[in-house]
């Protein structure tokens, strides 16, 4: 209750007395139009941003939406999605099974379940508004970017494919008409850190086409290093960009784009953080607390005897590889890790001006390849090491009509279409010297399609009141082929089989169900915007793949549904000098889709169940202050309690009391002072971003050994900015007070008698040297 008081409390003593006391000081006119810059006087500008498919000031949105722009992101040396994290508030990312190039996206409580092709993100991401359907590979498209927009809530009427938490909508820089321009970015810091980046705009055409070419190379030699000496956390990424932008007539805009990334990884750093305590029962000689399987592996390597003694020696063998390692970074794996990803894709983007109505087609491609091999034990033994791989395509359209009727009427009606397909799984080692049916495989295809037709529309009741709507119905189907095998051969239920004796299981989901949203906004005052909505949307259901010989373990799960509500404004206060948003919320959560660790038969997996209903509510607050000329200040702060009401797990039981896997309490403060010198401009910036204690794996016996605790990462940034020659010099550092800390964990004292965790990255700081060529 303290947590709900602070946040209450701070936003009641904002909105009441703040906007009460300063909007009669505010200019009666809007904000002077300068999208994401300030003018001379210092006043905060006008953000635009395209959350409703047009171009409008994020002030007049009735949506909470957070705006990281161009600045914001070279401040904080932003180059992988996961150093989002506190950008934005309830945003929140985290590591898991997944591998080094997945991140698990988070908004308000709502987070995925797995990263298989069979299971959808709850929050989705898209890159120049086509839908990157899997969160992998995405530390290498932040290159090249204009701005970033988070969009809080349940989305379903307007963006793509319906998800419950939210949407990341990443947006990069586009050509333009200018004439030639562009820079070229170098960094050198710690850890044997070297990337380069650079971007070029040329003019084919005059005011009819240009291009852009963009490209980033970054290297670095990791955080840490296993038994082998092999470097862990080492990335190696290439990428590159090529968009076309052709305006032939006034009525009509063409952008083509085509990238492609490269990504060599020697995987994550993994500490095993906790060991069950040794229990041998005297009669069997077996040991009790999940440990048995490990600790004979360990013995049966070893070469010692089934004796208690042989039992107590291997077991401290496994404690002692497990946790006695060189330091938080250091590990006693001898298994080589790695990974590679490769991502290519093309879009099109065309709109046609047909008198009112502008007519608009987005076409994307998608083509993803990755290989890794982790080690999930990270000590001398060979106990468990997965080695998946993923190969899948994806192909979307979509169509809108957009129309101005009048003044007082805007409308949008569309249709989404998206077609996946690819074959994904992995070859597990586990207990090998134990395990005659090591290694587990897991193989499958898959097939996801999703249709959805949708509409929105806002009328303006009066010049101060709008009220909006929207809804969407979308069909979804999946269909899998299982081919799920051990070194004993196939392993998939007889029953389920498609033809007695042929290793092959067919498993087919479907869905429909519409999305809707209504809101209403209104706007006593030039500066200050109210709003109310209500908005609900479903993520589509899947089919477990890491099943085996039990046939609940190829149960399917079902579709999960969110229902928002919230109220909230969004105001410019003090002539234009201070904004406050801040929104709260309260969603109730149907079929919520959570990931489970079972072993069966000495073989792990994970697999997805439902929990029948749980409830999130919360609030979060924005603000950004410019007290001078020369100084320019910013916080964000968000509460989330989020509980399950119920879940009966099919695999463990009753879970009704666990916790979701969030920060409850999460706050940002960032300053920026700059002053000419020598005739050039200082810029000092710093930023500090707290997140509370978070409960990864509620199904853990030792649920503390799995708690990261709440703590704060501390950034800071100088730069001297050469106008005149088109060069800026910077040094910074990141996590400068060097606090170790885990984005993640696998809670495995269940079934294997201990647990792991995900490092965070230590400090790091460098030297970055920009040279800005062309028009600026």
């Amino acid at each position: 209750m303290k947590k709900v008081s602070i946040l209450i409390g701070a936003l009641t003593s904002v909105s009441v007395a703040a906007i009460s006391s300063a909007l009669p000081a505010m200019a009666q006119d809007a904000v002077p139009s300068a999208a994401t810059e300030e003018d001379s006087s210092r006043k905060l500008g006008t953000v635009t941003v395209t959350a409703r498919r047009v171009d409008e000031s994020v002030q007049d949105v009735p949506l909470a939406i957070t705006v990281i722009d161009e600045t914001v992101l070279a401040d904080s040396a932003i180059s992988n999605i996961r150093d989002l994290q506190g950008f934005a508030p309830s945003l929140y990312l985290a590591s898991g099974p997944g591998g080094p190039s997945a991140a698990n996206v988070g908004i308000r409580g709502q987070t995925q379940a797995d990263t298989l092709l069979t299971t959808d993100p709850s929050v989705a991401v898209y890159v120049d508004e086509i839908s990157r359907p899997r969160q992998i590979g995405l530390r290498a498209a932040l290159f090249d970017v204009g701005r970033i927009e988070v969009l809080k809530g349940p989305q379903g009427t307007l963006f793509g494919k319906n998800t419950t938490g939210g949407a990341v909508l990443v947006y990069s820089k586009r050509p333009d008409f200018e004439g030639v321009s562009g820079y070229v970015d170098s960094i050198v810091g710690n850890l044997n850190t070297v990337e380069v980046s650079g971007a070029v705009t040329l003019p084919v055409i005059a005011d009819k086409m240009a291009i852009r070419v963009a490209g980033k190379s970054a290297q670095n030699d990791g955080i840490g290093q296993n038994a082998l000496g092999q470097n862990l956390g080492e990335t190696n990424d290439t990428a590159a960009r090529v968009s076309m932008l052709w305006e032939p007539s006034s009525n009509i805009e063409w952008l083509a784009t085509a990238d492609w990334t490269e990504s060599e990884t020697t995987g994550s750093v993994i500490n095993v953080v906790h060991v069950n305590d040794l229990a041998i029962d005297p009669d069997t000689l077996r040991l009790g607390n999940a440990l048995n399987s490990v600790i004979t592996a360990t013995r049966v390597e070893l070469g010692l005897p089934g004796t208690p003694e042989g039992i107590t020696a291997a077991y401290n063998a496994f404690v002692d590889s497990a946790m006695n390692t060189g330091g938080f970074y250091e590990s006693n794996g001898a298994t080589p890790v790695s990974g590679h990803l490769e991502l290519w894709g093309a879009s099109s983007d065309l709109k046609v001006d047909v008198g009112s109505v502008v007519l608009r087609s987005i076409t994307g491609y998608r083509d993803t390849s990755r290989n890794d091999v982790q080690d999930y034990a990270q000590t001398q033994f060979d106990l468990l090491r997965p080695n998946n791989f993923s190969y899948a395509g994806s192909f979307t359209q979509e169509f809108h009509i957009i129309d101005d009727v009048d003044d007082r009427l805007f409308w949008i009606v569309g249709a989404f279409y998206n077609y996946e397909d690819g074959r994904e799984g992995s070859t597990t080692p586990q207990l090998t010297a134990i395990n005659p049916n090591s290694p587990s495989m897991t193989a499958f295809s898959a097939t996801n399609e999703n249709l959805s037709i949708f509409a929105q529309a806002e009328y303006e009741l009066t010049e101060q009141i709008r009220v909006t709507g929207g809804i969407r119905y979308s069909e979804t189907e999946q269909e899998v082929i299982s081919r799920n095998a051990n070194g004993g051969g196939c392993v998939l239920p007889t029953e389920l089989l498609d033809t007695p004796g042929t290793c092959r299981a067919t498993f087919n989901t479907d869905a429909a169900q519409p999305s809707y949203l209504l809101s209403l906004d209104w706007q006593p005052h030039p500066d200050l915007l109210m709003y109310a909505k209500l908005a609900s949307s479903f993520r589509a259901g899947g089919n477990n793949v890491r099943g085996s010989s039990d046939p609940v373990t190829f149960s399917p799960f079902e579709p999960e549904e969110a229902t928002e509500y919230e109220i909230g404004f969004k105001s410019d206060l003090a002539d234009g000098r201070l904004r406050v948003n801040a929104a709260t919320f309260y969603t109730d959560y149907k079929n919520i889709q959570r990931s489970t660790t079972v072993s069966r038969n000495n073989n792990l997996a994970t697999f997805v169940t439902n929990a029948a209903e749980g409830r999130v509510f919360g609030g979060e607050v924005e603000a950004w202050l410019v007290p001078t000329d020369n100084l320019a200040l910013s916080g964000s702060l968000s509460y989330v309690d989020a509980a399950y009401d119920e879940w009966q797990d099919a695999l463990l039981g009753d879970r009704t009391n666990e916790k979701f896997a969030i920060p409850d309490l999460q706050y940002s403060l960032t300053a920026k002072y700059t002053v000419p010198v020598g005739g050039n401009d200082l810029s000092i910036f710093g930023a500090w971003r707290w997140r509370d204690d978070v409960e990864f794996r509620s199904e853990a016996i030792n649920t503390n050994t799995v708690t990261q605790e709440g703590f704060g990462l501390l950034e800071a940034r100088i730069s001297y900015d050469l106008d005149d020659y088109g060069l800026e010099i910077s040094a910074f550092g990141k996590n400068m007070l060097d606090e170790e800390y885990y984005t993640g964990f696998l809670a495995f004292d269940t079934n294997l008698g201990y647990n792991i965790g995900y490092t965070g990255d230590p400090a790091t700081y460098g030297l970055e040297v920009r040279y800005r060529f062309g028009a600026r």
